[in-house]
């Protein structure tokens, strides 16, 4: 669209840097390697629920991100979502937590988007289905793990500023958020299984788009 008006568009880089600014972020914050600090947003808007994984299957993907140390070395984990998720994100935490004892869960549901963005910028790694606060954790130069189904990682994402894992298998109903008004699967987000464990056939669909 801006190449239509004869518009340039402006660096990610230089948008990021712009970005920190206005929020207060000049540096990106010092870290804890005794005690790593890591986020889940799990969560995403009326617009194609089917985006998200189920709590089993955040169990599988933080097991195979989990920072390093023994089992007395605590690690963080910081929920995100709507107020009106609290109760589920509790429930998501429980079940993290139970699989892996080391978590410290901290349920932020109901703060603001500033708020939000802010403590995302304390974190060492961010996990997302693609969400808003994907998007804004990628602007502050966050490494990022991402899954992917419903829509497709290849479109609307200028390089990334941080290291960054995106998982997605190109199956045929994918994608279909912006395309279709219903999902063709009927709710049965089997694009969100295959980005999680790929299928064998993925030597040829590559189900893992590492940048």
């Amino acid at each position: 669209m801006a190449a239509l008006f004869g518009a340039g568009l402006p660096n990610f880089a230089d948008c990021s840097t712009t970005f920190r600014a206005a929020l207060g972020l000049a540096t990106p914050p010092h870290t804890d390697p005794l005690r790593p600090r890591i986020g889940v947003a799990p969560c995403c808007s009326g617009l194609s629920p089917e985006r998200t994984l189920r709590p089993k299957e955040w169990v599988e993907a933080i097991g195979r991100h989990m920072p390093h140390g023994d089992a007395n070395t605590p690690v963080e984990l910081h929920l995100f979502g709507a107020p009106s998720e609290r109760q589920g994100l509790d429930k998501l935490g429980a079940t993290l937590s139970a699989a892996h004892p080391r978590l410290e869960i901290v349920n932020h549901a109901g703060k603001n988007l500033r708020e939000s963005v802010l403590l995302l910028d304390q974190l060492d790694r961010v996990f997302f289905i693609d969400s808003a606060l994907l998007h804004f954790a990628r602007m502050l130069g966050k490494p990022t793990v991402s899954f992917f189904g419903p829509t497709d990682p290849r479109m609307l994402r200028p390089a990334a500023l941080a290291p960054e894992t995106v998982h997605y298998f190109k199956s045929s109903g994918s994608p279909c958020v912006h395309v279709s008004d219903k999902p063709p699967c009927g709710g049965n987000n089997i694009c969100m299984r295959f980005a999680l464990n790929p299928r064998e056939d993925a030597d040829r669909n590559p189900a893992w788009v590492i940048t």
